[in-house]
């Protein structure tokens, strides 16, 4: 199989899916710019791929890796977007404390706030460490 565009962030499951599985490789050939020529000689050699493999194993298995491939990555984002927790706090000065709680660690990043001050805004800093 071959590919072009901007990849959708399960391609590396989908790419591994139809390699462990069926033994089809997948090869990225070109970015976001591509000509027509190159469009149509991947969606042929596409076609050909995917009818081989629908005539040898008697189903859709490009389709059925693409489908897995995106629903794993929807549960894993799923999941980690569970165990982390965003939250923002007030210490008086003029700033705001903004952390991340992801699995043991926290991760701080004060941001200046520049409406309420009538300063300019700044990154004062991020700090991460292990709780």
């Amino acid at each position: 199989m071959l590919g072009y565009g901007l990849p959708v962030p399960w391609r590396p499951e989908y790419a591994r899916c139809l390699r462990e599985r069926y033994k089809i490789e997948f090869r990225p050939v070109a970015g976001c710019l591509v000509s027509d020529s190159l469009v149509s000689y991947v969606n042929t050699y596409d076609s050909v791929i995917e009818e081989a493999a629908r005539a040898k194993l008697g189903r859709d298995v490009v389709k059925e890796c693409a489908d897995e491939s995106m629903l794993r990555w929807k549960a894993q984002r799923a999941m980690t977007a569970k165990n982390a927790q965003i939250s923002a706090r007030f210490d008086g000065n003029l700033t705001v404390e903004a952390y991340i709680r992801r699995r043991g660690s926290l991760i701080f990043q004060r941001l200046a706030l520049a409406a309420v001050s009538g300063q300019r805004r700044q990154n004062l800093g991020m700090k991460s460490f292990r709780v």
